[in-house]
């Protein structure tokens, strides 16, 4: 879902809502499942799911936990590139496998990316390696995380209605 917008927002009706809440909520539903929740045929969710799919809408997935699954050593790292290169910089990051989020911001910070490795040597070789030998780096701030309180992206709900 890298380099989505609200495209096809429009093309959104209340039944492709109640379909996404309801894989929100188990994402192992069987569509005839969803077809009793919502309402409508089997062959209609299945439909609706592919469409939903294809235009980078949702995505069906499990989701794992870094920290459970040993790469216990979380970092933020804040990047400032030479000017009109920070597209290329996320675009080399986000192939990275231990980079799991790539933004372009305005103020500080050019690029901000979320880094999950199993342990500091990898974060080290990851920084003083990769990183470093992408060029067009200014700057790269880093910032140890100690401990999450929340992450939430997957469980972000998903309002009926289609309004925020």
């Amino acid at each position: 879902m890298a380099g989505r917008s609200a495209a096809g927002k429009d093309e959104l009706d209340p039944i492709d809502f109640m379909i996404m809440a309801r894989l929100q909520e188990d994402g192992r539903c069987s569509n005839a499942s969803i077809s009793r929740a919502v309402g409508v045929s089997q062959s209609t969710v299945k439909k609706r799911i592919d469409r939903l799919v294809k235009l980078g809408i949702m995505r069906v997935l499990a989701v794992v936990d870094p920290i459970a699954s040993g790469h216990g050593q979380h970092m933020m790292v804040g990047i400032n590139v030479k000017p009109g290169t920070a597209t290329a910089v996320g675009d080399a990051l986000a192939a990275m496998p231990e980079v799991a989020f790539v933004a372009y911001l305005v103020g500080r910070y050019d690029v901000w990316t979320e880094v999950f490795a199993p342990d500091t040597d990898s974060l080290l070789a990851f920084l003083t390696e990769r990183v470093s030998s992408l060029g067009d780096i200014l700057k790269i701030e880093t910032f140890s995380v100690l401990r999450n309180r929340k992450v939430d992206y997957y469980n972000w709900s998903l309002p009926l209605d289609g309004q925020l």
